[in-house]
């Protein structure tokens, strides 16, 4: 077994110095002698560690198109060309340069570049698609962030207490659904919202919302880092803004003290939300799974769109436990 292992250690270490001198030499602007001498030196040594002729073979167009995928395919046949040149004096010492073998590396280079060009073709695919994706997310973020500022400004216009504070939270529903959005077309990662960062930028922008007194109440952040595709961030952060605007609105009376803690955890494949706070609790009364507030009502059908469930504990203030899976079940 040792012996083995050794041998898949002297393979890798093989690897890794062709890799390193064939990328040398195809940078190299002329073709180098010292370079091409260095090649054959690496044959030899081929030859000494047991490595045959094939490995080397497959070795070196592994590391080929490693290195055309990172070029502009206008490029790839010269580069491919002058990588034969290398390869053939690689295997000079191998006594393997026949003309059934040239032929054969020949076929081996044009299976390269064109792997090599269809690679290029993707990726540019691809940023183009990204390029269009983070254009969607800026404009649906912005129309969102549009949407949220005609509410704030009919608060103004609203004598009514009730429909200002409706109002009020409807804006800031639709500001926790642009930020998503906002942090999506930031961010390199077009498919996934990092949590941990999101609900730091909410909470913050929550407390300047509803201007929680920070000297009497002092707040706590735990959060793992976990990483959620857009529909369920959209509907985790929901959750959250419902229930830490619940918090921040009635849970502490005037000139009182206390502690708001919020946690996030991933445990395996599933994620747990859990806000505490210290404050005077949800009157015995209200029956949280049965209650027809807008609040509640948006909490219980988003738990349901993320096939979770929400729990609530009364003991010492009030702490919500939400749970879901991550990913397909």
């Amino acid at each position: 077994m040792s012996s083995i292992s050794g041998q898949n250690k002297e393979f890798e270490q093989f690897k890794k110095k062709y890799n390193e001198i064939l990328s040398i030499f195809l940078q190299t602007q002329n073709s180098s002698e010292i370079l091409l001498n260095e090649g054959y030196q690496v044959g030899r040594e081929a030859i000494s560690k047991n490595i045959g002729t094939l490995s080397v073979v497959a070795i070196h167009h592994n590391c080929l198109i490693a290195f055309l995928e990172k070029l502009d395919s206008d490029q790839h046949l010269t580069i491919a060309n002058k990588a034969s040149l290398f390869l053939e004096e690689v295997l000079s010492s191998h006594h393997m340069i026949t003309n059934d073998f040239s032929k054969a590396v020949d076929l081996l280079n044009n299976g390269s570049i064109e792997y090599a060009g269809r690679i290029r073709e993707l990726q540019e695919a691809l940023k183009e698609k990204s390029f269009l994706l983070k254009e969607i997310y800026h404009r649906v973020k912005n129309n969102l962030q549009i949407i949220s500022s005609l509410l704030s400004l009919q608060v103004d216009y609203t004598k009514n207490a009730e429909s200002q504070f409706i109002l009020k939270e409807s804006a800031v529903r639709v500001k926790s659904m642009a930020l998503v959005h906002e942090m999506l077309y930031q961010s390199e990662n077009l498919a996934k919202i990092d949590m941990a960062v999101y609900i730091k930028q909410l909470f913050e922008y929550l407390r300047e919302i509803f201007q929680l007194n920070a000297d009497k109440i002092k707040y706590e952040l735990e959060l793992d880092s976990v990483l959620l595709s857009i529909d369920k961030a959209i509907s985790c952060g929901l959750v959250i803004n419902e229930l830490i605007t619940n918090v921040f609105k009635h849970a502490f009376p005037i000139n009182t003290n206390g502690h708001i803690k919020l946690t996030l955890q991933k445990i395996e494949k599933t994620i747990i939300v859990i806000v505490n706070d210290t404050g005077i609790g949800i009157p015995d009364n209200i029956q949280f799974e049965n209650s027809t507030s807008l609040g509640m009502q948006l909490i219980r059908n988003l738990t349901k769109q993320l096939n979770g469930t929400i729990a609530l504990d009364r003991k010492n203030g009030s702490t919500f436990t939400l749970k879901f899976k991550n990913g397909v079940e």
